[in-house]
C-alpha cells in the first residue's frame, strides 16, 4: 500500500480521537491501522535499491537511490501528508500538530523499518520484517485495476476523514 494511502487511513480514523486520547496512544494505534491495511490485497510501487527481488540487484549509485527512491518514498508522504491535511483542514492541523504528525508518523513507520532493515539487516528489525511478512496480504502487479483500487482505497480514508 502507499505511503500517502497508510497517512489517509490512519488520519480518518485516528482523527477522531485528537484531543481525547494521549497522543502516545495515537501513534500506537497508527501503527496497528498499517498492519491491518496491509491484510487487504493492494498494489506497491517498486524502488531500485530497497526489496529489490530481481535477479541482478542493481549497483548501488548514491544520486540515482536519493533521485529515484528517495524522491519516490518523499513525494509519496508529501502527498499523503497534504491530502490529510487538506481532508482534516488547515485549522484543525495547526491546533493539534503533534497528535496529527504522530499519526502519520506511526503509520508509515512499519514500511520505513522494513526498508532499514533491507538495507541493513537485522536482529532489532527483524520482528517487525516478520510481523510485516505474517500480516501482509497478496501484492498486486501493477494493472489498471490495481491502481484504480488503490485510488479507491485513498479516496475512501479521504472522504472517512471529511465524515467525521
Amino acid at each position: 500500500m502507499t505511503l500517502a494511502t497508510h497517512i489517509a487511513i490512519a488520519g480518518a480514523l485516528g482523527a477522531p480521537f485528537v484531543g481525547a486520547v494521549p497522543p502516545v496512544a495515537l501513534f500506537a494505534f497508527a501503527l496497528g491501522s498499517h498492519y491491518l491495511a496491509d491484510t487487504v490485497p493492494h498494489y506497491d510501487y517498486k524502488l531500485r535499491y530497497a526489496f529489490n527481488e530481481g535477479p541482478n540487484p542493481p549497483r548501488f549509485n548514491l544520486l540515482d537511490f536519493l533521485i529515484h527512491d528517495c524522491g519516490r518514498v518523499g513525494f509519496d508522504i508529501a502527498l499523503g501528508a497534504t491530502l490529510a491535511v487538506a481532508a482534516l483542514g488547515l485549522e484543525n492541523f495547526l491546533a493539534h500538530p503533534l497528535p496529527l504528525f504522530l499519526l502519520g508518523l506511526g503509520s508509515i513507520l512499519p514500511d520505513l523499518l522494513s526498508a532499514l532493515h533491507a538495507g541493513f539487516p537485522s536482529r532489532f528489525l527483524q520482528w517487525n520484517q516478520d510481523f510485516q511478512d505474517f500480516m501482509h496480504s497478496k501484492k498486486l502487479r501493477w494493472s489498471a485495476s490495481a491502481v484504480i483500487s488503490q485510488l479507491l482505497i485513498l479516496a475512501g480514508a479521504l472522504a472517512l476523514v471529511r465524515f467525521f
